[in-house]
């Protein structure tokens, strides 16, 4: 709500400054300060302790108050309208995240189908290399059995 000054103060309610300074500094009156320094006073506060006075503008204030209850309306209309809009739009994020989620499980699930794949892969690849290079022992340096010379040829040349 708006706050107002200690002259503003002192006008609405016919008192002179002096006195709602004092009241504000003997603590019946509580006030805030403002970024200036300045003391500012709630109206509602205001208007607990010292009535304020009714004078000629009165008379000019009921138009306003009949425009600021059709403010209030429309305000609360555009709050159930903005409420609304931050309900579809938690919706929304909530159905991102479950997405988000349900990326992340399927990410995880096909790394550990390609790494099974690629590790029956490498095991399938060792048995081929092991079929195709020649695994028969040298009997020259092997322990199985009496060392093999070469033959001799019957014709040297």
């Amino acid at each position: 709500m708006a706050s107002i000054g200690l002259s503003e103060a002192a006008r609405l309610t016919g008192k002179p400054r002096s006195t709602i300074h004092r009241a504000m500094k003997d603590g019946r009156l509580s006030y805030t300060v403002g970024p200036d320094g300045a003391r500012l006073i709630d109206p509602a506060e205001l208007e607990r302790i010292y009535p304020v006075k009714a004078d000629s503008n009165t008379a000019t204030d009921a138009p306003a108050v009949s425009r600021h209850k059709s403010q209030h309306v429309e305000m609360v209309a555009e709050l159930a309208a903005e409420r609304a809009r931050v309900a579809g739009l938690e919706a929304r994020l909530a159905d991102a995240r479950d997405q988000i989620d349900d990326l992340r499980r399927q990410r995880d699930r096909e790394a550990a189908e390609r790494a099974t794949a690629q590790a029956q892969l490498a095991e399938t690849q060792a048995k081929l290399t092991a079929v195709l290079t020649d695994q028969r022992l040298d009997r020259a340096t092997s322990d199985r059995g009496p060392p093999i010379t070469p033959r001799r040829r019957w014709w040297r040349w």
